[in-house]
């Protein structure tokens, strides 16, 4: 077990599998109000629950895979084997035809709301117990800034949600648009963030602190065009500034050192989740991009792991982006010759042919292959973050041992340049030499002239596969283009994503989305 937190990392990775292998753990809801908690330790683990729920995030069908599918950096066509096609749900994602029912889309809300509820319960136990301890301000801090977290989320991708902040409110909750929720995120985050650690020693790592609350504000400041609201570019470098001079991160030498097994240590970590494939045994709960995106061939002989899926591929025209000897290209997407863990090339079999031919991947095929199935030497794998050769993974235990950062300081760079273009101030000497950074360790020269076209560009290629590529595109007007399988341009109305027909039926409150009606 990663031994980094000394309580909240103890709740983020031993939650999960607390109730079916510790029979002896004390049950909160069974211990009286007055006696909720006696030490420092139990409240920490306790509102570890509310982190618990930010686990998600890198399983299955949840917030990553869905913007991945949704924007134009990677899809799942139907494979060789005839798999993945489930009745067009992955096409619908990738031409923006999201039906109200769409199970991607409903697991996608629920991993947001089950967050806030999870912060609801934290923040209500916290005030109400007589428990005194010197963390108390700090811990609940972090809690509601987690809160304000969720909603960003939230109102990013559906605007009108249903909003509730009191855990004994039984009521339908009234829906909130992204006018009220932006002001609401700002004042939960300027309110706490005095509160809130300034440091990434350790015991904070995965939890809010400063820098996570800066970078939060960075993105609700910078989209607030999007959001409705007066352009606050000022504001979104101000807190973007604040992280890059705080003194607490840096860019790493290597961008792969991010995304390594072991990657706990990168000074780009502003907000991680940590994962571990030890002690997370829920696949709801698990980071199995490996799974989703592997053949099981590449996956037992490549690395020794467990079945792949075989399902997620790089989308053709977002690698034909890159700029020759980008190494970013290759550090995210696995195509050309194939080789076995010895180092070997290997061979395949595939329809049609006699004998085995060499293993070589082509990133490039045609749209039409999106529902025709691609062949076995169709499609780029997806693979950023380092697959682990340990044998631990297995066809079974399927969390990879990666974390992932939510916010990475690179992401604050990009961001402080752009608040800064979108100004009309050009660039300053801070903005400027991180930029400098992040293209010489890509491999690429210098640019000297940067303007917005050019840095949408960078960041895509930067921040490709992290979970911000939808708003990204959004943000800078291209999400309703047409690209590759999308042959129609997305409707205004359906910007936003669909509030799930069975949530929509269960709160008499809620209004569906008008391009949804």
């Amino acid at each position: 077990m990663k031994k980094i937190l000394k309580y909240f990392m103890a709740a983020l990775v031993m939650s999960t599998a607390a109730s079916c292998v510790n029979l002896d753990e004390e049950v909160y809801s069974y211990i009286s109000q007055d006696n909720f908690f006696t030490s420092e330790e139990q409240v920490a683990i306790y509102a570890g629950r509310a982190y618990t729920s930010l686990q998600n995030w890198g399983s299955e069908q949840s917030w990553l895979t869905m913007d991945m599918l949704l924007g134009d950096e990677a899809c799942a066509p139907i494979n060789p084997e005839g798999a993945w096609n489930d009745n067009g749900r992955y096409k619908e994602l990738q031409e923006h035809r999201i039906p109200t029912a769409s199970k991607l889309n409903l697991m996608t809300w629920d991993f947001i709301f089950d967050g806030i509820a999870a912060c609801n319960d934290v923040i209500y136990a916290l005030e109400n117990s007589k428990f005194e301890f010197d963390g108390r301000a700090r811990v609940l801090s972090e809690i509601r800034v987690l809160r304000a977290f969720f909603y960003y989320i939230a109102a990013d991708g559906y605007d009108n949600v249903p909003f509730c902040i009191n855990k004994l409110d039984t009521s339908y909750p009234k829906p909130q648009n992204r006018a009220y929720l932006f002001g609401w995120i700002e004042n939960e985050i300027l309110t706490n963030i005095d509160n809130l650690a300034d440091s990434r020693e350790t015991n904070y790592y995965g939890r809010i602190t400063k820098g996570v609350a800066n970078t939060l504000l960075t993105k609700l400041y910078i989209n607030a065009p999007v959001w409705g609201q007066p352009a606050q570019y000022d504001k979104a470098a101000a807190a973007a500034k604040a992280v890059i001079t705080s003194g607490t991160y840096s860019l790493a030498a290597n961008y792969k050192d991010n995304f390594i097994v072991h990657n706990e240590t990168s000074p780009e970590a502003i907000f991680a989740i940590p994962y571990s494939t030890q002690y997370i045994e829920s696949s709801d709960n698990a980071f199995c991009l490996f799974a989703l995106t592997l053949s099981a061939n590449i996956a037992k002989k490549k690395y020794s792991i467990g079945d792949g899926w075989y399902g997620y591929v790089g989308q053709p025209d977002f690698i034909q982006t890159y700029e020759e000897g980008d190494k970013r290209l290759t550090d995210t997407y696995l195509f050309g010759q194939m080789y076995d863990k010895e180092g070997r090339e290997m061979s395949i079999s595939i329809k049609g042919s006699k004998d085995p031919v060499p293993y070589i991947i082509d990133p490039i095929f045609p749209e039409s292959d999106f529902v025709n199935g691609r062949s076995e030497l169709e499609g780029a794998f997806l693979h950023k973050w380092e697959y682990q050769n340990d044998g631990l993974l297995t066809s079974y235990k399927i969390s990879m041992e990666n974390d992932i950062f939510i916010f990475r300081y690179a992401d604050v760079i990009l961001l402080y340049a752009e608040a800064l273009l979108r100004d009309g101030k050009g660039l300053d000497a801070l903005a400027l030499d991180g930029l400098k950074q992040i293209r010489k360790r890509a491999g690429l020269e210098e640019i000297s002239n940067w303007d917005l076209d050019k840095l949408y560009i960078e960041r895509g290629h930067e921040m490709a596969l992290e979970g911000w590529r939808r708003q990204d595109m959004v943000r800078f007007g291209t999400y309703q283009n047409t690209w590759w399988a999308k042959k129609e341009r997305t409707p205004d109305g359906k910007v936003l994503l669909p509030i799930p027909s069975e949530i929509l039926n269960a709160n008499p409150n809620l209004v569906q989305n008008e391009g949804y009606k």
